[in-house]
């Protein structure tokens, strides 16, 4: 057996056992896909340990069906799905994902994010009403799904400002940052 071999058996072997001790991603982040879409941005800037991340594409179908590959692959806590929302000036929590007057409200722990943010000087506003495109289609297909597996998974989804805003992606990309691994401590 070659070196390769040697440390490919070995990769396998850490990850049974990270897999048996449970020191596997327990919180993941989405955005959709796209260079100029400030939630990619914010994605790649949130670090983190036990953290998870997926760019989802932008189709209404496609991004449902990775998120639920996603979801069985690995045992999450926590979802937290960003998208741009154009012309904010600050950041929404949305409380309810909505489709075809059937509304799915968050279990996310929102009230402890929403104290976090304010304790750093983030604005924000609480929504229950995530629109009518991707961004509430992910959001409502996300949750009914975590209904509908009998998951414990808890999911927020929150929008943020375009990358045409003036807005401080580096600080909310650090609050969050911390906020995620207070999270992990807490739980």
């Amino acid at each position: 057996m070659n070196e390769y071999h040697k440390a490919l058996l070995k990769l396998i072997e850490d990850n049974k056992e990270n897999k048996l001790r449970g020191i596997y991603p327990n919180i993941l982040i989405t955005s959709f896909k796209g260079k100029n879409n400030s939630s990619s941005i914010l994605l790649h800037q949130i670090r983190a340990n036990n953290l998870d991340k997926l760019e989802l594409t932008n189709s209404f179908s496609t991004s449902v069906n990775e998120l639920k590959n996603r979801i069985n692959k690995n045992n999450y806590k926590y979802i937290i799905a960003f998208g741009q929302k154009p012309n904010s000036d600050h950041i929404y929590i949305e409380l309810i994902g909505n489709k075809n007057n059937n509304k799915i409200t968050t279990k996310f722990p929102y009230k402890k994010f929403t104290s976090y943010l304010s304790s750093n000087k983030i604005d924000f506003s609480l929504s229950n009403d995530a629109g009518n495109y991707l961004c509430n289609n992910i959001y409502y297909e996300g949750m009914k799904y975590i209904q509908e597996i009998s998951s414990g998974i808890k999911m927020i989804f929150v929008h943020i400002p375009s990358i045409s805003s003036d807005y401080d992606f580096k600080k909310l990309a650090k609050v969050i940052s911390n906020f995620i691994e207070s999270i992990l401590i807490h739980n």
